[in-house]
């Protein structure tokens, strides 16, 4: 068991001594790399959102409600009001979505998200005031009110999510320096120097032999 425990300590010196700043720095480039990936392709958000309630006790149609803002119908009346608008050349691309605050509670909401602040308020300004004038033609027995209007916007989760993609990548590189150091140090590389047999395999170091030239020159006779 001791010359288990020696070997252990003997492999992960030289392991660290060697391997450690590299393992570091591939972490770091793993880290930046992914992070950079979610700035290019999930780009800030800002979401906008107002609360509803449900008048009565009839919980169970707010799940409806987010099939009707997805519905053709309103979907054409909601691009109607942006095409009016000063934002109708930005192609800008939004998301709507209704949420009940809680399985069982009259509460919910409208969000809207987008990567410009100013448009999401007005988009969801707009879907709720859709929403109110058009949900009870489609679904008779909806009562629904406004408690709060989209008044502002603010950023979502963006930093968070960055830095936990950062904290992933950077975990992946470590690991994946830790496993190719570890094989090339143990499989792949070459004998680095005279004790590597002794720290590796706990054999009795005798000593070193180095040919001389005059050793070499009676060898070539």
């Amino acid at each position: 068991m001791n010359n288990i425990v020696g070997w252990n300590a003997k492999i992960g010196y030289r392991f660290f001594k060697k391997y450690t700043l590299i393992v570091v720095l591939v972490g770091l480039i793993f880290g930046i790399a992914s992070a950079l990936y979610v700035v290019k392709t999930e780009p800030v958000q800002y979401e906008s959102t107002a609360q509803l309630v449900q008048n009565d006790n009839n919980y169970d149609l707010i799940s409806s409600y987010q099939q009707f803002i997805k519905s053709n119908k309103f979907m054409r009346l909601l691009d109607d009001k942006i095409a009016g608008s000063k934002w109708k050349s930005k192609n800008i691309k939004y998301t709507l979505n209704v949420s009940q605050n809680g399985s069982n509670s009259p509460f919910f909401s409208v969000n809207v998200k987008s990567t410009n602040g100013s448009f999401s308020n007005f988009v969801a300004t707009q879907s709720v005031q859709l929403f109110v004038g058009n949900v009870s033609k489609y679904l008779s027995s909806a009562n629904v009110s406004v408690l709060s209007i989209p008044s502002s916007s603010h950023e979502d989760n963006f930093k968070s999510r960055t830095a936990k993609s950062g904290v992933l990548g950077f975990i992946f590189g470590v690991f994946l320096a830790v496993v190719l150091s570890f094989l090339n140090m143990t499989i792949w590389g070459k004998v680095p120097d005279e004790k590597y047999i002794n720290d590796m395999y706990d054999l009795k170091f005798l000593g070193v032999y180095r040919e001389n030239k005059d050793d070499r020159k009676e060898s070539e006779k």
